[in-house]
């Protein structure tokens, strides 16, 4: 239990860290271009999870010698990224979403408007703030899955998002040749492009958010949910399979 709360107390400074710098960096921009991208920082924190926070199941070579059962293990990595998720989403995302509404509303309708031929007037009166819990909810359950695929990603002999690692030669498993073109024609061309619609989807559900009521709002949530449910029990399947799992 103690360890527990030490790993929990860990993620909680590192990713409140990472929060920090990023939102130095995108007043530091502000400041030196003298144009707030309020973009930018949305970009930024949907990356930060990918790149900037540690892999899962890496991270847990540290407990290693307390003899976790995989139970515990899945535990404790499903614990760390809703911790994440709490924070990254929940919280500052969120945070963000509220304050600068406004900011989020002008960008939004000047894409609409390059798009359409409705006047400025018409496409700013299709937007309405939505209830915080709302956004709370949405924005947690986005990062939980992007992390969720993560952990689902380090479970793999050969994990295509361990970027950190990726240099590291002596961490990698030996790969045959047949295995490598399949990784190069196939299977990397297809994480790019689900990771990418997935990103896209994350960065554009504030929009879709504030333009639709919520009966059809609860429809897309609705698979959303089922989505992450499915996948939390794939995950627990893999965890307590004999599969190996590269940490």
């Amino acid at each position: 239990m103690n360890i527990m709360w030490y790993r929990v107390g860990k993620i909680i400074r590192y990713s409140n860290l990472i929060l920090i710098i990023y939102t130095i960096i995108w007043v530091g921009c502000g400041i030196l271009f003298e144009n707030r991208n309020y973009m930018m920082i949305d970009e930024m924190i949907m990356i930060a999870p990918i790149t900037a926070e540690v892999y899962p199941l890496k991270e847990m070579q540290e407990y290693q010698t307390f003899g976790f059962s995989r139970k515990k293990l899945f535990g404790f990595c499903i614990l760390g990224e809703g911790i994440r998720a709490f924070l990254y989403g929940g919280i500052f995302r969120t945070t963000f979403q509220v304050l600068f509404y406004s900011e989020y509303v002008k960008i939004y309708s000047e894409y609409v408007k390059i798009c359409t031929e409705d006047a400025p007037k018409e496409i700013a009166s299709q937007y309405h703030q939505c209830p915080v819990w709302e956004l709370f909810l949405v924005n947690m359950v986005l990062f939980f899955l992007l992390r969720l695929i993560l952990v689902f990603d380090s479970t793999r002999k050969y994990p295509a998002f361990d970027f950190a690692n990726a240099l590291n030669k002596k961490k990698k498993a030996i790969m045959s040749r047949k295995r490598k073109w399949i990784r190069r024609i196939v299977e990397v061309p297809v994480l790019f492009i689900v990771a990418m619609s997935f990103f896209m989807f994350a960065l554009g559900s504030y929009d879709f958010m504030l333009r639709n009521p919520i009966r059809e709002k609860i429809v897309i949530y609705s698979i959303v949910l089922v989505g992450s449910v499915v996948f939390l029990v794939i995950l627990w399947w893999r965890f307590r399979s004999g599969k190996k799992m590269e940490t």
